[in-house]
């Protein structure tokens, strides 16, 4: 797949004048590796530091039989700009195709990699990277001989989820770049740790490229991969996945992982009679087990009962204070009482208005209500 490339200048022909880290790592890197390892690379910005880890991924990669490339990134807008870099690269390294895809949640948007009609063809003789339409797949992009994607992308492979083991078959034959080392927080470590542990142990060279990386972090994940590739003399190490805490539902015992089959719950709506256990609050030697905080809460709102360690002990309901009629209700309520207004919306019996001693004419509803 891979040119023959047995010095930094083969490998990169266009790069004439290499940084002093570039030309250093192509005189002694080729003559230190014997096989599969790990690679640390730290040098301020603006080294060279990814054209170096891209030389130093094709030697360990030809001593160890891998002929594929993983790089991984932190970011996703760091990552598309690393896939045109590495397109062009395995363009024009490789005497094959080898298709490149991009591996983020959001790749889809990305006109150049969306297109199966686009193809980076720097100049004559360069290979075709464009993958089909089975890689662009979700979950499948790893199995590409070349895969640029943000470092979620190999974490979940140490995770127990769906597809892990599909994402270390596509790890296997790769040897993987991890940029930017040091920009994760605490628990991306601890998943990086754990990453590189499987690495040393099936044997997947690694390359770590950072500027910033301290010296602690360097030692934790260069020790993780060595615990990994070479455990102690009479042991055998195999790298655990983290456990994941399931949190079970009180009232589905269908979805228990384990334990004996639990008597179904009671009906929605249902209602214990007076006096009658809760099916769900008789404790560990009833038919379920005891209802957890949030159901109790729930039954007591729903049936205004109150759960003991006895059961469910209904309690009387408390009688609504009873409200103090206005006196306009009250006045209309009266017997023999009618409003005395002809306009007016209280609801009682309209009656026309009795006309006053001292005057034969009824008085204005204006001037009334004034």
């Amino acid at each position: 797949m891979w040119r023959a490339a047995t010095s930094f200048a083969e490998a990169f022909p266009r790069i004439t004048r290499p940084h002093p880290l570039q030309a250093d790592l192509g005189q002694r890197l080729p003559g230190l590796v014997t096989g599969a390892g790990l690679l640390v690379v730290t040098a301020p910005t603006g080294d060279g530091k990814t054209e170096a880890g891209l030389y130093g991924a094709r030697v360990l990669g030809a001593a160890a039989s891998r002929q594929g490339l993983g790089v991984l990134l932190p970011t996703m807008a760091m990552t598309e700009a690393m896939w045109s870099r590495v397109r062009q690269y395995v363009a024009s390294s490789t005497t094959g195709e080898a298709p490149v895809t991009l591996l983020h949640s959001l790749a889809w948007l990305n006109a150049d990699y969306s297109d199966p009609d686009a193809d980076a063809v720097i100049e004559d003789g360069c290979a075709s990277t464009t993958p089909g339409e089975f890689l662009r797949r979700k979950h499948l992009g790893l199995l590409s001989g070349v895969a640029v994607g943000t470092w979620d992308q190999a974490a979940m492979a140490a995770l127990p989820v769906r597809f892990n083991a599909l994402r270390w078959l596509g790890l296997a034959g790769k040897t993987l770049i991890i940029d930017e080392a040091h920009a994760y927080d605490a628990y991306g470590h601890a998943l990086t740790i754990r990453l590189l542990e499987w690495c040393g142990h099936l044997g997947i060279p690694v390359v770590l490229l950072s500027a910033t990386l301290s010296g602690s972090l360097a030692q934790r994940l260069v020790a993780a991969y060595l615990t990994g590739a070479q455990p102690h003399p009479g042991q055998r190490y195999h790298p655990r996945l983290p456990r994941v805490a399931v949190r079970r539902h009180p009232d589905r015992p269908d979805h228990r992982l384990a334990g004996p089959p639990q008597q179904p719950g009671p009906p929605p709506g249902h209602r214990p009679a007076q006096g009658q256990p809760h099916p769900r609050s008789e404790g560990p030697h009833g038919p379920g087990p005891e209802p957890g905080r949030r159901a109790r809460t729930a039954v007591r709102r729903r049936a205004g009962a109150r759960i003991g360690a006895g059961g469910v002990q209904h309690r009387p309901r408390r009688a609504k204070r009873p409200t103090r009629p206005s006196p306009a209700s009250a006045a209309a309520d009266s017997p023999g009482s009618s409003c005395c207004m002809p306009a007016c919306r209280c609801g009682s019996a309209r009656s026309s208005p009795t006309p006053s001693s001292t005057s034969s004419a009824p008085i204005p509803h204006a001037a009334r209500s004034r």
